[in-house]
Parts: structure tokens; C-alpha cells; sequence
């Protein structure tokens, strides 16, 4: 798993809804390190592999950002303004 997320990590490049999935990713290696590590596993080398790609990610952060806020909010098809007032159309009778 520490693989994939650094496959994200190193590519950073990738679509702006892959990002939902290496966030997923990071808490799920979180939530498995914590269970491994109650049970009593050595994990330190583990969490020197994590921590350095979760460096990686604080100095993308802007763009970390740019891609969750793509991801959560997709641009509109319309070619209007957003929120434009309907024409007003005038029947004469």
C-alpha cells in the first residue's frame, strides 16, 4: 500500500479525481499501521517511508488543494455566466 500512495505521491500529475483516492489511501496505511502496531510490529522504518512522502505532499500543497477542489467541485457545462438571469421576453398582444 505504501507503494501505491508513493506512486501518487511521485506523480502528482495524475487526474484531479485521483486525488480523493491517495488521500483514501494515506488514512487507510494510517488506520493499518495503528492496528500492526498495537498488535506489536516494528513499523519505524515504515513510518520514515510515510513520512517522507507526506512531506512531499505539504510542499505540493497548493496543488494538492487545486485537485481536491477540482475533484469535489467539477466545472458546469453551461457556457453562461453562473447564476445568470433568465431573458426577459415581451409578448405584445
Amino acid at each position: 500500500m505504501i507503494e501505491e500512495y508513493k506512486d501518487y505521491v511521485v506523480n502528482i500529475n495524475y487526474p484531479d479525481r485521483e486525488i480523493i483516492k491517495m488521500l483514501t489511501l494515506r488514512d487507510e496505511i494510517e488506520g493499518l499501521l495503528l492496528n500492526l502496531e498495537e498488535r506489536g510490529t516494528d513499523l519505524e522504518a515504515d513510518k520514515v517511508r510515510l513520512e517522507t512522502f507526506d512531506a512531499i505532499i505539504r510542499k505540493e500543497m497548493k496543488l494538492v488543494y487545486r485537485k481536491l477542489t477540482a475533484s469535489l467541485n467539477p466545472p458546469t457545462l453551461s457556457r453562461g455566466k453562473k447564476d445568470s438571469p433568465l431573458p426577459l421576453v415581451v409578448v405584445s398582444g
